[in-house]
């Protein structure tokens, strides 16, 4: 008997006590209005009506109405459910099957689960309250403080304020919308973490992000992505293994197989290190830099050390197009002159005629505002005067028609009679230099070499032209065709379009070296402005073209539609040609203008202390050299070979036969030939080091003769 009561007592007590957490506990009811029980149902079964509440552990579930299965601790409760887990944990549905046993819900319709700053709505969630996990499978919205995110399968951990997402995960922000395959999200510290394909496009800025691995921080849009990783802006984006992003201050920097890609110009940048700034448009690539600018028959290479690209913020001005020199030097001064340009003259003059019927007080200034406004037209309708007046620099025109009724007889004269000198311009003497011993001998080598002239001229042809006001049609030599537009130059590019806005300057430091088929080139520092396609190369600056070797302190290279590119060489300006492997014409100066054709040099103007060094060749051998000095020299060039001279004043020098020749004298000071340092193809850009040695392989050499 005591020990029965011993072990009634000890269920008694056993059953009051609190059980641990971990422990299964069976599911209580709490309170309910109705209970209702049919053994024909279920005789374990129990049904409760009206502000229903069970508990279990630290979970409450308050329901309209549910049945409870007290042979297998399980609850089906139906309208508006309810289960509350601790302070924080809150879950509605229409419909919760929940297990005591396994603590598993399982709720349907109208799902809503709220855990401290999120809010989970969907159709179906299973959510395991003693892990705190749920899962749907059937769409799901989660939105917290910042962000709205959307899946069609989804896994949240309450612990960790973690959730997973999988398929169609799509996260909205007031900065960007992110869509992705696969997601994780941290609600606590609204961070994004990217385990798949993602793009987040930007809302307030235009701008793309994508990786498949790496994380976004929702809060200061700062980003680390680690795999396959780009970031495309409006018209330039940046690729690397790994880019580290802020939205906020507009920077991406990118490290290992860097690529920038600028769209707009058909450029590449390639590097191991890069850097980008959506506010200043300001990009960086370093570390093996390859600049590539692709056009649809050839592409320009390029290395530096560093290369940089920067908004082209200046505005190109229209500028007028002057009249330019010739290609080949005139035959003669005299101008055939249009006959429409000839009816105009004559029209001039009748204006000014029926002025002076008028009233000379009253019209003295009118007359003097025709004669100026005729002159003006008449220079410009008479080829003749418009050559002599720059090449003999005649005053003003309004010192030239002084006397109105003088000059327009003058150049009615020279209408009705263009071989007949004018009253207006006489033929300069200076223009014509007596013919020394030393022209005779210039002619006469003139000959063997088969140049056609060589000829002491006036200013005009050898003034010093500014690049950037080139006229758009020059004279080539007769023998030759004018110039077909050029697809593959440094110009203007047919896979532009005319519309582009977006003009940048690029620019490179420190060792550069670009090749191109039709050019190649070394210097310290150079800088590409897209905007006119213009080149420029500082500080021991190299370009080939063909036979040809430039060399200045400075040069600038300009492309022009159809023609000519124009190479300028500032300060100490040096070509050599190539003849054959020891001997080299050569031309120096201060100021050297060199017009490239199709590729071809055609024309080199030489101002300040030009000096000219040539071989004369008679068929197939040579018999002697030119050295000729003069302070501004013109040059005509006809299958890379020297054509035409003219000098400007006439030029000292000496022909040397071949057999004085002497080493000195094939040299002009400052003369390097620097072909070993010319580019031979794009993989020669980059310093042969170590690793390049390793890949190019064990040098190939002569099979020796037995």
């Amino acid at each position: 008997m005591f020990f029965l009561l011993l072990i009634v007592a000890f269920h008694v007590v056993s059953g009051s006590l609190p059980q641990p957490e971990g422990k299964k506990r069976r599911i209580e009811l709490v309170r309910a209005e109705v209970t209702a029980h049919d053994d024909k149902i279920n005789r374990f079964a129990t049904r409760f009506l009206g502000d229903v509440r069970f508990s279990q552990n630290n979970v409450l579930l308050d329901c309209d109405s549910a049945y409870f299965y007290t042979d297998s601790n399980k609850v089906d409760a139906f309208g508006r459910v309810h289960i509350i887990q601790g302070d924080t944990l809150n879950l509605w549905g229409d419909h919760i099957k929940y297990d005591g046993n396994t603590r598993i819900a399982k709720v349907k319709g109208n799902v809503k689960l709220v855990n401290k700053s999120i809010t989970l709505t969907t159709d179906e969630l299973i959510f395991d309250l003693k892990a705190n996990i749920g899962n749907y499978h059937t769409w799901g919205k989660i939105v917290d403080t910042a962000n709205v995110l959307i899946s069609k399968i989804g896994r949240y951990y309450s612990n960790e304020d973690l959730f997973f997402f999988k398929d169609s995960v799509k996260v909205t922000n007031k900065d960007f919308i992110l869509t992705a395959d696969t997601l994780k999200y941290n609600s606590k510290t609204e961070r994004v973490f990217m385990v798949g394909p993602t793009h987040i496009v930007g809302t307030t800025k235009q701008g793309t992000l994508y990786s498949e691995k790496g994380w976004y921080d929702t809060r200061t849009n700062i980003a680390e992505l680690y795999k396959a990783s780009r970031i495309f802006g409006k018209e330039q984006s940046l690729q690397g293994d790994t880019i580290f992003y802020s939205r906020a201050a507009g920077t991406g920097r990118a490290r290992s197989r860097v690529k920038l890609t600028d769209t707009t110009n058909h450029i590449l940048i390639t590097g191991r290190k890069g850097s980008y700034n959506e506010k200043t448009k300001i990009a960086f690539v370093t570390d093996s830099a390859i600049f590539m600018q692709f056009s649809k028959k050839d592409t320009l290479f390029l290395h530096a050390d560093t290369l940089k690209s920067i908004p082209d913020l200046t505005k190109k001005v229209p500028l007028k197009k002057p009249a330019a020199p010739a290609l080949v030097a005139k035959k003669s001064a005299t101008a055939k002159i249009d006959s429409t340009k000839g009816n105009f003259a004559k029209k001039a003059l009748a204006d000014v005629l029926i002025a002076e019927k008028k009233d000379s007080s009253s019209v003295k200034k009118e007359m003097i505002n025709i004669s100026q406004t005729a002159g003006k037209k008449l220079l410009e309708a008479t080829p003749l005067l418009k050559v002599l007046s720059d090449s003999a620099k005649i005053p003003a025109v309004s010192s030239i028609v002084t006397n109105a009724n003088a000059a327009i007889q003058e150049v009615v004269r020279a209408v009705s009679d263009p071989g007949k000198p004018t009253g207006i311009i006489q033929p300069s003497k200076e223009m014509r230099l007596a013919v020394d011993s030393l022209q005779k001998a210039i002619i006469s080598s003139a000959k063997t070499l088969n140049i056609k002239k060589i000829i002491p001229t006036g200013d005009s042809l050898l003034a010093a032209m500014d690049t950037a006001r080139v006229h758009a049609k020059f004279t080539l030599h007769p023998k030759e065709k004018y110039p077909v537009k050029d697809s593959i130059r440094l110009g203007k590019d047919t896979l532009k379009s005319k519309d582009d806005q977006d003009k940048k300057i690029f620019m490179a430091y420190y060792h550069v070296r670009f090749f191109k088929k039709d050019l190649q080139g070394i210097c310290d520092s150079l800088s590409y402005q897209m905007q006119d396609s213009v080149m420029r190369l500082y500080n021991d600056p190299v370009l080939w073209s063909e036979e040809h070797q430039i060399s200045a302190d400075k040069i600038e290279y300009r492309p022009h539609h159809p023609g000519p590119d124009i190479a300028r060489m500032d300060n100490n300006g040096f070509i050599i040609s190539r003849e054959d492997s020891v001997k080299f014409n050569q031309i120096s100066g201060k100021v050297l203008i060199g017009y490239i054709y199709n590729n071809a040099l055609k024309n080199i103007e030489v101002n300040g202390n030009a000096i000219t060094l040539y071989y004369l060749k008679n068929k197939d051998h040579y018999s002697g050299m030119n050295k000729l000095e003069s302070s501004k020299i013109n040059v005509y060039l006809l299958n890379s070979k020297i054509d035409s001279i003219t000098f400007f004043p006439k030029p000292e020098g000496k022909t040397i036969p071949m057999k004085e020749l002497t080493p000195e004298d094939a040299m002009l000071k400052g003369f390097i030939w620097r072909e070993l340092e010319r580019p031979k193809n794009r993989f020669d850009l980059m310093p042969l080091n170590e690793k390049r040695k390793k890949i190019a392989g064990p040098e190939k050499k002569p099979a020796s003769k037995k």
